[in-house]
């Protein structure tokens, strides 16, 4: 195969399709990177133009990565990291500010919030957040490429080993997420074993193990085998595969689900509760980490109380 011309592609275009990625929305994406939906649109087309490749899978007002989309998000998610980590690091050293604090989290960008309060607080202190994978979150803490990580309790025993540190920040139900027409949109709270005739969409359990196991042992405290109707990668994924009334998942309350653009209901699950997790590396502390610490429990508690 002859090498091909890659040199009409842009960092705009990259950058615009891994948003899209992560939202699986155009307007989603667009209104993330302070654009039009037409012109994300248009950046990805002309992305897949030039490559020759397709992005996406295009149905209705659903989108979805094709098998090639998630090589290249893959790859470039990591090589745009590596491309933009040590700019922001020499503006910061040419303004005269430290090293930034740099946040890892996954599903929720909830956690955007924490760190807009950390910099009302703390403004002399940039904060930097990158959305990881949860199996690459421990090697990013051990390895330094990552500051602090927040994550769902479950995952609590596979961070909470030396030199890293774990603190629970708050404790929440579990929902229950459905499209309006199922028979438990309605009600505040439902059963585990309620649950056993529904059909489940969870995440991959290969590449989420410690969600998969927390997911068993509930069903198997209630006496039962899910049904599974469908595995997907990524958490962003889960609303957009309850395709009927009898499809349902089962989330985090702190996760950050824009429920009103797929028309879901949540409901809470009786007796069983989920948390946040902030876990960082002992060996790396330094006093920007407790004041990080500090924010975050005060902004936690604020809102969980």
């Amino acid at each position: 195969m002859r090498d091909m011309d890659y040199s009409g592609i842009d960092l705009g275009q990259i950058q615009t399709f891994l948003t899209v990625a992560q939202h699986e929305n155009f307007s989603s994406a667009a209104e993330a990177l302070c654009i039009t939906q037409p012109v994300a649109s248009k950046r990805v087309a002309a992305l897949e133009n030039r490559i020759g490749i397709l992005l996406f899978i295009r149905w209705k007002r659903t989108i979805r990565l094709t098998p090639a989309g998630k090589i290249l998000y893959s790859s470039w998610s990591k090589a745009l990291q590596d491309f933009t980590e040590p700019i922001n690091r020499a503006k910061n050293c040419q303004f005269g500010y430290g090293q930034p604090l740099v946040i890892g989290y996954y599903g929720s960008t909830f956690y955007y919030k924490v760190g807009a309060s950390f910099q009302q607080n703390y403004p002399g202190t940039v904060i930097s957040f990158i959305r990881l994978h949860p199996q690459d979150m421990k090697s990013a803490l051990l390895s330094g490429q990552v500051d602090f990580v927040f994550y769902g309790s479950f995952a609590e025993n596979d961070l909470n080993v030396s030199p890293l540190k774990c603190v629970n920040l708050a404790t929440y139900d579990k929902e229950l997420w459905c499209r309006a027409g199922n028979r438990f949109s309605q009600g505040e709270y439902v059963s585990m074993d309620e649950l056993r005739e529904e059909n489940f969409v969870i995440l991959d359990p290969y590449k989420h193990a410690a969600w998969a196991e927390q997911f068993n042992s509930m069903c198997s405290r209630a006496g039962f085998v899910p049904k599974i109707a469908a595995s997907v990668d990524d958490i962003l994924s889960l609303p957009m595969n309850l395709s009927t009334d009898d499809r349902i998942f089962i989330a985090d309350g702190g996760v950050d689900i824009n429920a009103g653009e797929y028309n879901l209901a949540k409901v809470k699950i009786a007796n069983e509760t989920s948390g946040t997790v902030l876990a960082w590396n002992s060996q790396h502390e330094k006093p920007e980490y407790f004041q990080f610490l500090d924010v975050s429990q005060k902004f936690f508690s604020n809102k969980y109380s």
